[in-house]
């Protein structure tokens, strides 16, 4: 309640979706927190592309990384994403 939301239908590749976030991983702008959860993410993370058995959590975190970081159709400012 209180929230409007809209889907987004994906194109491209999920790994071409996915370098964005990649590249944000790799200059050490995106931080985790800690929980129960994190290891199997972070095993999901490790695994892709090669293991396409399970990247739902890749595909969902590409995409709003995308969103929020105005990359797509969402804001243009700058943020802190902490998944």
């Amino acid at each position: 309640p209180g929230c409007d939301f809209i889907g987004i239908r994906a194109t491209g590749s999920k790994v071409v979706r996915a370098k964005p976030f990649g590249a944000a991983l790799a200059n050490g702008n995106i931080r985790l927190v800690r929980g129960p959860w994190i290891t199997d993410y972070l095993d999901e993370m490790a695994t892709f592309p090669e293991s396409s058995w399970h990247d739902d959590q890749v595909d969902a975190t590409s995409g709003c990384f995308t969103e929020a970081a105005g990359l797509g159709y969402g804001q243009r400012k700058r943020v802190q994403i902490i998944v």
